[in-house]
């Protein structure tokens, strides 16, 4: 027979661990989550609230995350560095706001290579995972990376060809973007998306590189009558956490963390921004006074010679470049992707 001091211990024993996990779960640990952007984007509709979904549920009572929409705690350009220092535990944001901070992820941006971002996002994800791209997220914590759809050309009047195009004012975002048109020959305007309606409407331009994700939304079908779908180069994401903030978790909010990240949830991402691009060029196409179509086939060979020497020059400018393209390429391969 146990001694009444042996049970006595074994009651207190329960009575603490009980009260461990009531105070689990009615006080889980809370993170916050920086999103710089609007409650229905389809960023966060359709892939990053269903992931702290999942990892809430599968945490068993442990991890809190509460999702802060718009400039709250941070702009997209100071995501980074306020992820780092700690002002909250998770971050959105994309690798372009930091010039020279993520050089080798810049070889997604390079033209012609993907042709699904569902498929683009896997190959993104697995180039950070097999170490090509490690160093660059040495200070946070990757869960995913992913693409958004390829900036195709939205203009007034169709573009078929190189001699189309000459002398046309597009307007472009980012640097290889530019290189891209003005190695088409055409005028490449920097402007932000929330320029592009005004710019199209005042003439200043005569088109813009922009793909279909928030096509509807800045109203652009209302500037714009002619579509050609030509991927140039796929803009990049990523979300990740402060790696201080994950090593302190308990057991089974790392375990949830883990279970739905990296690969899943990139191509998570993928096939949300995807659908976001397939359904508003639909609505797009089945609108009076718009047109759809893409290049034939020989002369979209000549707009990959013409931009040949972008990549030649990234790929010189850049550490490993070579290393990174190649394996780019090796990852779209085994992804099912790849022009």
């Amino acid at each position: 027979m146990r001694s009444i001091a042996a049970l006595s211990g074994l009651v207190a024993m329960f009575a603490a661990s009980s009260g461990a996990d009531a105070q689990t779960a009615a006080e889980p640990i809370t993170w916050k989550f920086a999103f710089a952007g609007p409650a229905t984007s389809t960023n966060l509709t359709g892939g990053l609230q269903p992931w702290v979904d999942d990892v809430t549920r599968d945490s068993g009572g442990t991890l809190k995350i509460q999702v802060f929409v718009g400039s709250v705690l941070a702009s997209i350009p100071q995501v980074y560095d306020r992820l780092i220092n700690g002002v909250f535990e998770i971050g959105y944001t994309t690798q372009a706001s930091y010039g020279g901070v993520f050089p080798g992820s810049g070889v997604v941006d390079l033209p012609f290579q993907v042709n699904d971002i569902r498929k683009g996002a896997v190959a993104f994800w697995n180039l950070y995972a097999n170490g090509t791209l490690a160093s660059e997220y040495a200070k946070v914590m990757p869960v995913a990376l992913y693409l958004y759809p390829g900036s195709g050309l939205q203009t007034r009047k169709p573009i078929k060809t190189l001699e189309d195009l000459k002398g046309m004012k597009i307007g472009t975002q980012g640097v290889i973007n530019s290189k891209i048109m003005q190695a088409l020959g055409g005028t490449p305007i920097t402007m932000t998306t929330t320029e592009n309606y005004e710019a199209l409407q005042r003439n200043l331009v005569d088109g813009v590189q922009m793909g279909f994700t928030g096509f509807t939304q800045f109203k652009l079908q209302e500037v714009t009558n002619y579509h050609l779908g030509v991927s140039f180069g796929t803009p990049a994401g990523f979300t990740a956490l402060n790696k201080e903030a994950y090593a302190k978790l308990p057991a089974k909010a790392k375990a949830a963390i883990d279970r739905h990240s990296g690969e899943p949830f990139s191509a998570r991402m993928g096939r949300a921004l995807y659908a976001t691009a397939e359904t508003q060029y639909n609505d797009v196409k089945a609108m009076a006074g718009h047109t759809m179509y893409n290049l034939e086939p020989k002369e979209f060979a000549r707009w990959k010679e013409r931009t040949k020497p972008i990549a030649e020059e990234w790929i010189a400018n850049t550490p490993n470049g070579a290393k990174i393209v190649a394996s780019f390429k090796e990852e779209l391969t085994k992804a099912g992707d790849g022009l």
